[in-house]
């Protein structure tokens, strides 16, 4: 009797500590989901500011981007969370994919400024705030993305070919192109959250049939 008792509580303690682990695991499958799908967000409010800089030349949308993307919470910093769960080598492969987007989609970003600074005739020299004046130095100096042919002509022409550019094919397509990465990567966290609720759901089932086949047995051996 003692035996049966025994085998019965190992039994139930083993049960609650894989569920309890798979309930982590679901945990941190679910928040990294939700941060994932937050860069999406993110990114969109960075399309929002570079645009409606490039339109209107209002510095304001100018500063906030940069405030943005180099003060945590931009692109690679949505980046920097996820890699902070430590996932396997599948998602660390896609999370490098995302990672190559955000980059190539601030060039895209980062090239249409500087044909808009040039146009509006914007020099870090008018401005006394040091931090503006840094995000326009970096800006001016950026050479990730080389200036294309043609495109370095002043006036009108030059704010047009900076609206022109982001609302072209190639923006379209690098901004497309993350989302794309994202929705892969949001749908194999949701892929791991579906096995997790399928192994808790067959963890329970084995957890009520074990101990109700021991109590049969053992009902039938004493009566």
């Amino acid at each position: 009797m003692a035996i049966i008792v025994g085998v019965l509580i190992f039994n139930w303690r083993y049960f609650e500590e894989m569920l309890s682990e798979n309930k982590m695991a679901n945990n941190r499958q679910g928040r990294s989901g939700k941060i994932a799908q937050q860069m999406q967000e993110t990114s969109d409010n960075l399309a929002y500011l570079v645009r409606n800089y490039v339109l209107t030349g209002d510095i304001q949308y100018f500063e906030d981007y940069w405030d943005m993307e180099l003060h945590g919470e931009g692109r690679e910093d949505v980046v920097k969370k996820l890699r902070s769960y430590h996932f396997d080598n599948e998602e660390q492969k896609n999370l490098n994919i995302i990672l190559d987007r955000c980059n190539e989609l601030k060039k895209q970003e980062v090239y249409a400024m500087q044909l808009a600074l040039a146009q509006y005739h914007v020099h870090a020299i008018d401005y006394e705030d040091e931090e503006l004046q840094g995000y326009i130095r970096y800006v001016e100096n950026y050479d990730k993305l080389p200036m294309h042919e043609g495109r370095n002509e002043p006036g009108m022409k030059q704010k047009q070919d900076a609206t022109d550019y982001l609302s072209g094919e190639e923006y379209s397509y690098c901004t497309q192109q993350l989302f794309n990465a994202i929705d892969e990567f949001v749908s194999q966290e949701q892929n791991k959250l579906d096995n997790i609720a399928q192994q808790n759901r067959s963890i329970s089932n084995r957890a009520i049939f074990i101990p109700g086949n021991v109590l049969f047995w053992l009902l039938y051996v004493l009566f």
